[in-house]
């Protein structure tokens, strides 16, 4: 019979992290009904043996070792090695609360994605998301929760149903960065029913050697990258809102206006390429009679447009 509930961890180089996570399924208030996976993508550190002493210590656990190929893999390897009937996918220098399975257990009957409140943890202060204050069930119109800001793209507060994910053939991009954006979408799609909670039982630390803040090169043309290819699947889809497009419009403001902030030497080419599509399909008119879009962001919107390409 299989678990109710696979927990995925992604591990690479974390001796220093590890534990806070690894203590946190250790002592959970519910422990039976579920499967831990932990996923080590070739860490040349500890983080392999520390995982052997949890194990010895009394995890219920299994160590899958793989050659190093990024989050992507870890996370479409979950999804390959998932007994389940439900996944949740985490990072192993995060950390869950102690009641965070047995609340899942008592809330994720008949739903296809249970989305649940957590914390981002920096070096001094702790806060909460607070897209998660209201509990909340989405039936219709599914993929607009994000284009809304009614929920987060990231996959780590979230339960998915393996029976979707594999019917519908779901997995992660080879995105580095960014590739959770593209699977939530592509999950809400094919969802029915949704539920959001108002439990904070995630911990989302806050390193500063991550890659989303690092900013490098790298991120901005990854982040560049998701924004078109939601602007794709939307309008294939033909279910363009104008939240959808509120949404492409300030999440490319944002994004263009931090990376303009950076001392740049060279501008890569690609990230060129991907700005151009994004502004051809953010239209002049269509902005400028929008009502959802305050005037405030449609300025910021024309003094970065066609700003600093080469």
């Amino acid at each position: 019979m299989s678990p109710k509930l696979t927990i995925a961890v992604a591990i690479y180089n974390l001796e220093n992290y590890l534990d806070r996570c690894l203590d946190s399924l250790l002592n959970q208030s519910v422990k039976k009904d579920v499967e831990i996976l932990l996923i080590n993508d070739g860490s040349v550190d500890k983080s392999e043996d520390i995982c052997k002493k949890y194990i010895e210590n009394g995890l219920s656990a299994k160590i899958i070792n793989k050659i190093n190929g990024g989050l992507t893999s870890v996370r479409n390897l979950s999804i390959k090695e998932a007994q389940g009937d439900y996944l949740l996918m985490i990072d192993g220098d995060d950390w869950l609360e102690l009641n965070t399975i047995e609340t899942i257990f008592n809330n994720i009957e008949d739903f296809d994605l249970l989305c649940f409140g957590f914390n981002w943890v920096f070096k001094n202060k702790v806060i909460s998301d607070e897209r998660f204050t209201e509990k909340k069930y989405y039936s219709e119109n599914i993929t607009n929760t994000i284009f809304k800001n009614e929920i987060n793209t990231s996959v780590w507060n979230k339960v998915f149903k393996m029976e979707l994910l594999k019917q519908n053939k779901i997995s992660f991009p080879e995105i580095k960065g960014a590739e959770d954006y593209i699977f939530v979408y592509d999950y809400l799609k094919v969802c029915g029913r949704v539920k959001k909670i108002t439990a904070n039982l995630y911990n989302y630390y806050q390193r500063e050697s991550s890659l989303s803040n690092e900013k490098n090169e790298e991120f901005y043309l990854n982040n560049l990258v998701v924004l078109n290819e939601l602007i794709k699947r939307t309008k294939k889809t033909r279910k363009e809102t104008l939240d959808f497009y509120g949404y492409i419009l300030t999440n490319y403001v944002y994004l263009i206006r931090d990376y303009l902030k950076k001392d740049k030497k060279d501008i890569l080419e690609k990230v060129n390429e991907n700005r151009e599509e994004i502004e051809s399909y953010l239209k002049v008119g269509k902005i400028l009679f929008l009502n959802k879009i305050s005037f405030k962001m449609k300025l910021r919107y024309f003094k970065i447009r066609g700003k600093y390409k080469r």
